[in-house]
């Protein structure tokens, strides 16, 4: 099992498995598509509970919170 990280944004996530993470903007599907669409970086699968699962879509953006900008809030 390949264990890996993915970098976006000054951000590090993982190491996740294959097994967990799909890596969305490393897909050939996505590398045909990526000037006309706009797409999460990777989706998670996350073990909540004993017999529960959680499919998580992770978006990187360094501009989002940003303390700096007070009236987003």
């Amino acid at each position: 099992m390949r264990s890996f990280t993915i970098s976006e944004s000054n951000m590090t996530f993982g190491p996740f498995s294959d097994e967990e993470c799909f890596h969305i903007e490393l897909s050939n599907t996505y590398y045909r598509i990526r000037d006309s669409v706009k797409i999460v970086e990777f989706a998670l699968l996350q073990n909540a509970e004993k017999d529960a699962e959680k499919l998580l879509f992770v978006k990187a953006k360094s501009s989002f919170p940003n303390p700096d900008h007070r009236s987003w809030f």
